[in-house]
């Protein structure tokens, strides 16, 4: 890597003003993302401000038995060319029903290249105070923060209450409460980053997923899904090797 203060000064103007929120939203799991194509959407301009070029290589590399795709990002200043950059690894799977070899790697190549620039321009998730986006999650925070006082009253009314009227209660009470299921949002997420892999429809078809279904069911779908990518129980790609 070979670098310059003044690139280095250029490089955190745009991670200071860069904003590539998760504008797409999957309707099934209501859940949002984003893509590289948002990523470079969002930053072309800045780029272009600094006087600064972003180029994107793949390279397939082999180890120990697996291919790997491997995606560089970099940034070249363009009167000295001098450069920055970061590199992120995906692994292919063996195989996937419905998919060619080219699907595969392509699939591979859109998840490095992803987080490549993730980690070449401190991508977050902060939102700009003057949005409406930003407006919006204050709004949904200070509700959450009205209605806790009053389910823990409704709680401690529910203690002092008759056991016959409890057990009456109890099952509205759990029908009524909305918790946002964790394994079902990842499991979207993972369709979402690998659609060539991985069909949110065929998985809901095959393993009954609906408003109504059990969390085992989306627990089995979602072993399934990390077993095609090869993930482990955390979500991170056990075929990365580490950066040398």
């Amino acid at each position: 890597m070979t670098a310059s203060k003044n690139i280095l000064s250029k490089l955190g103007e745009i991670q200071k003003e860069l904003k590539a929120p998760k504008n797409k939203t999957n309707s099934f799991g209501k859940y949002k993302y984003r893509s590289c194509e948002d990523i470079l959407e969002a930053v072309k301009p800045l780029l272009f401000e600094q006087g600064l070029t972003l180029l994107i290589n793949d390279e397939i590399i082999f180890i120990e038995g697996r291919f790997y795709v491997k995606a560089t990002a970099t940034i070249y200043e363009n009167d000295t060319e001098k450069s920055i950059y970061c590199s992120a690894y995906a692994r292919e799977a063996d195989t996937k029903a419905g998919s060619d070899p080219a699907q595969l790697t392509g699939a591979c190549s859109s998840y490095a290249r992803k987080y490549a620039l993730n980690a070449l321009f401190a991508i977050d998730d902060t939102k700009d105070a003057d949005t409406d986006e930003s407006a919006i999650e204050a709004k949904e925070r200070a509700k959450a923060e009205t209605v806790a006082p009053a389910k823990t009253a409704k709680a401690k009314l529910a203690a002092t209450t008759t056991p016959a009227v409890v057990t009456a209660k109890a099952p509205a009470e759990t029908t009524a409460k909305k918790t946002p299921n964790p394994i079902r949002a990842e499991l979207v997420e993972l369709c979402n980053s690998f659609p060539d892999k991985l069909n949110l429809t065929e998985l809901a078809k095959e393993y009954k997923l609906n408003n109504d279904a059990p969390d085992e069911n989306f627990k089995k779908a979602l072993d399934y899904a990390k077993f095609c990518l090869r993930l482990d129980a955390s979500g991170v790609n056990t075929g990365y090797p580490e950066e040398v």
